[in-house]
């Protein structure tokens, strides 16, 4: 591990201390999505449609959405692996090993917001919500993805154009999601899909003949591979549904984007 001011090198350090520093890491994404970014939380599940505000009856977790998300008509979403990741984060490693710029969503955010999207960030991990109780919220990141998807975006007909990027598992989140709204993929409405390294596998086989030819046009699979960057892996597409194509750094943000909005 390096220190990022000069290089040199920190050392190993404990269990206890790496999980202090993720912790770190993650609650200061956090606050630079909501401080810098403009990021608002929004609290989920809901009984009145104000997510907004939170509601103390309620077993509540929070998502990132920007100020936006209602009236935009252009949407990133961003959905996340699974494992001990938290809100705004691909991963723990790359945030401490990397930078920020390779670890958050933030540089997506960034880049988003300039280019006139508004932006919806999952949070799919949180099982037990703000009062940190054992009481289970969403059964699992599926169900989370799909109560969000439905109620903040789905229902939406001001949301005209719909773009994802999932990481890992939240690929398979991001497949039960077209297959539980297909016909927002039948319709044009969900533009362009970015996976990295994602694990939907055969899922998107459960799609109608016409979804999966839809799916298949409109989505790309980024692996972590030692092939040169941005090589066509013929291999691996079949498998995915669509083309894979091979990253250095698995969050090559410009790639990404580039395949999404150009």
């Amino acid at each position: 591990m390096l220190n990022k001011k000069d290089n040199s090198k920190i050392g190993k350090i404990s269990n206890e201390e790496y999980k202090e520093l993720s912790n770190y890491v993650s609650n200061y994404v956090l606050y630079e999505l909501i401080t810098k970014y403009e990021m608002i939380p929004f609290y989920i599940p809901f009984n009145s449609k104000n997510y907004r505000e939170r509601n103390n009856s309620l077993e509540q977790c929070i998502i990132l959405a920007s100020k936006d998300i209602e009236n935009n008509p252009k949407c990133l979403i961003l959905i996340q692996g699974a494992g001990n990741v938290k809100l705004g984060i691909w991963s723990n490693s790359a945030c401490i090993n990397e930078g920020l710029n390779v670890g958050s969503m933030i540089p997506f955010v960034q880049i988003a917001k300039k280019n006139g999207y508004s932006i919806l960030i999952m949070n799919p991990n949180e099982k037990f919500g703000l009062d940190g109780k054992n009481k289970i919220i969403f059964q699992n990141m599926k169900e989370h993805c799909n109560y969000v998807y439905k109620n903040i975006i789905h229902d939406n007909d001001k949301i005209k154009q719909i773009y994802f990027i999932s990481h890992s598992l939240g690929g398979e989140c991001n497949v039960e999601i077209l297959k539980n709204f297909e016909d927002d993929l039948l319709k044009g409405r969900i533009i362009k899909i970015a996976f990295t390294d994602s694990l939907h596998g055969g899922s998107f086989l459960e799609l109608s003949e016409k979804g999966r030819q839809i799916f298949s046009k409109i989505s790309r699979n980024y692996i972590a591979s030692k092939e040169e960057k941005g090589k066509y892996l013929q291999k691996f597409s079949q498998f995915s549904g669509c083309d894979v194509y091979s990253l250095l750094i698995l969050f090559y943000v410009f790639m990404i984007f580039f395949f999404l909005f150009f």
